[in-house]
């Protein structure tokens, strides 16, 4: 998967965390099998409030049981706060 820079619009101190893991969240997303990773919902339209979280897209190439959804998510939860 290509390492290159996620686009979206969002301004806010979400977007600007997502930025700076941009590649570690990339890194996460490739190694539970995922690629083409987009971001989505408030954050990437600029519209993001307090309660706001971060909505990532990805393709995936095999099917990811809930164990395996439940650890990517954490360990991008921890990443990102």
């Amino acid at each position: 998967m290509s390492l290159k820079t996620l686009h979206f619009h969002g301004r806010g101190p979400l977007a600007q965390r997502l930025r700076r893991h941009a590649r570690e969240v990339r890194q996460l997303v490739d190694q539970a099998g995922g690629s083409n990773l987009r971001v989505c919902g408030s954050g990437a339209t600029g519209t993001e409030h307090a309660g706001s979280d971060i909505d990532l897209l990805f393709d995936m190439g095999t099917a990811m049981g809930l164990m395996e959804l439940g650890t990517l998510e954490r360990r991008l939860s921890e990443l990102l706060g």
